[in-house]
């Protein structure tokens, strides 16, 4: 991948995925499918030139099942959980927001959808 982009500016991306999984999940499970994205997604990003981390942060929210909160802010520390969420899950909403310096935008849609297909879609 080639990467164009100004090594101090920081580089934005934000998606919203609605995610509706075929057979119902425990939120359990969803926490851990979420994790694995999120080191995925990390060394990934690692691996294409990202200098630094500014943040990765997001939002797992269901109607009536609760929310959980997520964040990553280095590549040596594991994601943080907040919040909770209960019982089975048959649909729920990702919101997330990564900043990050050395990658350009397209180089972190790619990898976000590489380590979306590879843990998370349904």
């Amino acid at each position: 991948m080639t990467n164009n982009c100004n090594h101090s500016d920081p580089t934005v991306f934000a998606d919203k995925e609605h995610l509706t999984f075929s057979s119902p999940i425990s939120a359990i499970k969803l926490q851990a499918r979420l994790d694995t994205f999120l080191d995925d997604l990390t060394k990934s990003l690692k691996r294409n030139g990202c200098l630094l981390i500014g943040h990765i942060k997001g939002l797992v929210s269901t109607r009536d099942k609760g929310h959980l909160m997520f964040s990553v802010t280095s590549f040596t520390t594991d994601a943080h959980f907040k919040g909770t969420m209960a019982g089975s899950l048959k649909q729920a909403e990702l919101t997330i927001n990564v900043i990050v310096y050395g990658v350009d935008n397209n180089t972190i849609q790619n990898l976000y959808r590489e380590a979306f297909a590879a843990s998370l879609k349904c």
